[in-house]
């Protein structure tokens, strides 16, 4: 994917330019310009708050009008639909916290643990939050583990 064309294909939807892109995101002027020519890749965290600045999340960013015909069925199921963006951020901001994706893999592992006893004990799940940070979550997750 070409992010620089993205990011301007998104300012152009948007009509916002580039210097008050920079403004509300906090991102220099400089290097959205560098990142829409090519030269230079923005870092997730940097990618979050140009996406927060336009209006999209960083999943619709990747998703609006990309082909997805090269995921398997099933995730391509799951990505499209906005109910999962939520834990595609939660993946996203674990991945800029430096997790390996097997260490992701572990996590969402346990999370469907989790939820199947949820369901088990009181048909409840679904306590992520999205104005949680990641690390709030996986605190939420810890509770929930030592209450056994």
């Amino acid at each position: 994917m070409d992010v620089g064309k993205r990011l301007v294909d998104l300012k152009e939807k948007t009509g916002m330019t580039r210097t008050a892109l920079s403004k509300k995101s906090g991102v220099a002027l400089s290097f959205i310009n560098d990142i829409e020519r090519g030269e230079k890749e923005p870092t997730i965290h940097t990618l979050k708050r140009l996406c927060e600045a336009l209006g999209v999340s960083l999943a619709e960013f990747f998703l609006i009008e990309q082909d997805l015909s090269f995921l398997p069925d099933d995730l391509y199921k799951f990505v499209i639909k906005k109910e999962n963006w939520d834990t595609i951020r939660f993946i996203a901001e674990m991945k800029e916290k430096g997790m390996s994706s097997e260490g992701i893999i572990e996590i969402l592992k346990g999370l469907i643990r989790i939820i199947e006893d949820m369901r088990k004990k009181d048909g409840k799940y679904g306590f992520y939050d999205t104005k949680r940070s990641a690390d709030e979550y996986l605190s939420k997750i810890e509770e929930i583990k030592n209450k056994k």
